[in-house]
């Protein structure tokens, strides 16, 4: 997955880096999500989990997933 095309995509939410924990079968998208108010939260998105059945594979799938 491509980080500025997903940016490009966002308004409210930074892509800043992706991760993988091979071992466990999981990947997270290390984000900065800016509220209305100015506050901001940086933090892990964990996008492709075994243990709950979230499986995003495509850039348009967590593009709509980091908008909600």
């Amino acid at each position: 997955m491509n980080r500025e095309n997903i940016n490009k995509k966002l308004t409210n939410v930074q892509v800043i880096d992706f991760r993988e924990h091979l071992k466990a079968s999981e990947k997270y998208v290390d984000v900065e999500i800016i509220s209305a108010d100015d506050f901001v939260w940086k933090g892990s998105i964990p996008y492709y989990y075994r243990r709950t059945g979230l499986f995003i594979e495509t850039e348009s799938d967590l593009i709509a997933y980091l908008k909600k």
